[in-house]
């Protein structure tokens, strides 16, 4: 059974939100931050931070992706996306943070999407789950 999400009310007015192929599971995700853990910024989804931003030529706040945290499958992936994002866009690290952090994930915490190429994957968190308490590790992103 998939837990009860968080953004549950939003992700209902989305079509196929987030879809059946995003399942509950244990893993780790690893994703960008910055250097204090308790940075707001660190774990919430684009559509709070920034509504009126745009993903795929449609406002964030109407995207599946909006209201869920953006996971790499491993530290190595994220590095790779690091290294190819800083060659189109030098400011790449300074908007989602210059450090990485582990979360290991259970499967009561949320539901994944299946990775896609280079290890990127989309977590929906479930009600009550609290990053913080999921972090496994936490340093600044050697490139």
């Amino acid at each position: 059974m998939k837990p009860q999400l968080k953004y549950a009310v939003q992700l209902k007015k989305i079509t196929d939100c987030p879809g059946s192929a995003a399942v509950s599971k244990k893993c780790s995700g690893f994703r960008y931050c910055f250097p204090k853990l308790n940075d707001p910024k660190n774990f919430l989804p684009r559509a709070h931070l920034n509504p009126s931003g745009r993903y795929r030529g449609r406002l964030v706040k109407e995207c599946c992706e909006g209201y869920a945290l953006s996971m790499y499958t491993s530290h190595g992936a994220l590095v790779a996306k690091a290294r190819l994002a800083l060659k189109h866009s030098p400011k790449f690290l300074k908007y989602l943070g210059d450090h990485f952090v582990e979360l290991a994930i259970s499967a009561s915490d949320g539901i994944c999407t299946p990775p896609a190429n280079g290890g990127h994957f989309s977590f929906f968190e479930a009600v009550g789950f609290d990053p913080l308490k999921a972090v496994k590790a936490h340093a600044v992103l050697a490139l």
